[in-house]
């Protein structure tokens, strides 16, 4: 599914290089632009949309324990890194072990503060938190960025099925 998906738009992304080079065609200021925006925003769903199947389809053998803890202060600290303006706290327990893709992990923490250093202010603080509760682990990152009336926080309201 991934090569029906990815070729298309692929082939519109090389279209739109083409409209860019050319000046002789008579398109509105802005409107390349536009459409550029959008086939990234359509690449960007599609990636996440594997991801999800890929969640779907993951078999129990495939997971292993992870040290959440290191993972995500790692994370942590290349994102303070690449925005040392912004105020960053994080409260991550010690030593929090969980059993998973490492890679699947990586990819939600990089999407979360990638999702943050694109669509939040500069100056608004990002809060990181992570929690040993009895036998499970409860992560938390909140930042300053914008929510319309009527957005949702919970991730259930996103993702409807969940691999045991």
């Amino acid at each position: 599914p991934s090569h029906e998906l990815r070729t298309p738009l692929t082939v519109i992304t090389g279209y739109l290089d083409l409209i860019k080079k050319r000046d002789c065609l008579n398109i509105e200021p802005g409107t390349v632009e536009s459409i550029s925006k959008e086939a990234f925003r359509l690449d960007r769903n599609i990636s996440s949309l594997l991801t999800m199947l890929e969640l779907e389809i993951m078999e129990d053998v495939s997971l292993v324990s992870l040290n959440i803890s290191e993972l995500i202060k790692a994370e942590v600290l290349s994102f303070k890194e690449i925005k040392t303006t912004r105020k960053v706290v994080s409260e991550i327990d010690t030593d929090v072990w969980v059993r998973g893709s490492e890679e699947l992990v990586l990819k939600l923490l990089r999407n979360i503060l990638g999702n943050i250093r694109r669509h939040s202010s500069l100056d608004s603080s990002v809060k990181v938190k992570l929690k040993r509760i009895d036998e499970s682990a409860e992560l938390s990152i909140e930042d300053g960025g914008p929510l319309s009336n009527g957005q949702s926080l919970k991730i259930e309201d996103y993702l409807t099925q969940f691999n045991s």
